[in-house]
Parts: structure tokens; sequence; C-alpha cells
């Protein structure tokens, strides 16, 4: 079987392969918004496709001697100060750190586009999925059925809080 119409060096292979970026994105997006997470089609396909881009640029430039690895690793470590800013804290609670690594793995999925063999980034982008799917629920449950734990920062911290609240009352009180 003859892939010369997937080479990324050539524009009809690079358009292709941009295609499967952004199909893939399209997927473990579409998987997050229907779930009603942060980080919807939209952030995971531009991730994607964003990945791909950069990965396939040093394919463009210099095909012979190409240090893909580098690109990537320089991706993901832009996309790792992306991650961090959906990740939120409240309180003692953190959200978005699922959101940040499914961005985090988008990213992957578009660097892997850009590897032969195609399979690899349809593999990956599927694990998510099914990731998502299946281990949600069960780490749900597991958090339902597990004792809460005694949180020795939490516990001094509303502490704090309730002798600041005493302090204001006495001070709403003098005056």
């Amino acid at each position: 079987m003859d892939f010369a119409i997937l080479d990324i060096t050539t524009p009809l292979g690079f358009g292709l392969r941009l295609l499967v970026a952004i199909v893939l994105g399209l997927i473990i997006g579409l998987e997050r918004q229907w779930t009603n997470h942060q980080a919807g089609i939209l952030t995971n396909v531009i991730v994607c496709v964003g990945a791909f881009a950069y990965s396939g640029f040093s394919y463009l430039v210099n095909p012979e001697t190409s240090d893909v690895t580098r690109i990537a690793s320089n991706v993901v470590t832009g996309i790792g100060f992306l991650g961090a800013g959906v990740i939120l804290r409240d309180g003692t609670n953190i959200r978005g750190l699922n959101t940040a690594a499914t961005v985090w793995a988008s990213g992957a999925v578009g660097i892997l586009c850009c590897v032969d063999n195609l399979l690899y980034a349809v593999i990956v982008a599927v694990s998510i999925v099914i990731m998502h799917l299946l281990l949600h629920p069960l780490s749900s449950f597991v958090n339902k059925k597990r004792k809460p734990r005694h949180n020795k920062h939490r516990d001094k911290a509303r502490e704090h809080e309730r002798m600041k609240e005493k302090e204001l009352e006495i001070d709403n009180d003098e005056l």
C-alpha cells in the first residue's frame, strides 16, 4: 500500500494530515463539550491543529534533518502553560485538572499526526475519549464511597476564618 499521498512535505499530504488532526481534535472536544467541561470542541481542535502545525513546520523547513523531538518538547511546554490557565483553585478544591490534561493530550495527538503512521494519533485520541467516558464515572463512584478525610490545613484555615469572623463581630458590637 503506497501512502505517498500522505507525505507531509507536499501540500496534499500536509492538508490531509491537517484534516486528520482537525477530526481527532473534534472527537476529543465533542466528548468534553457533550459532558459540559470547560475546553470543548473549539479548544481541542485548535490545540491539536496548532501542535500539528508546529511539528509539521520542522518537516517543511528541512525534511532531511528535522529535529521533531525538539519541536515536540517545546509544543508540550507551551501547551502546559495553556493548561495551567484552566486550573482553578476554589478554597481547598482544585478544578480543571482533567481539562488541562485533555488539552495537553490533544497536543500530543496533533504531534502524532506528523509521524509516518497516523494510526498512532488515532489510537491516542480514541484512548483519551474512552478514558473520559469510562474512568470519570468510576472516579465519581469511588469518591462517593470513600470516607471523608480530615485535612489539617483545611481545618486550620476554617478555624482561622471563624476567629476572624468573631473579631469582626466584636468590632461591630463596639461600634
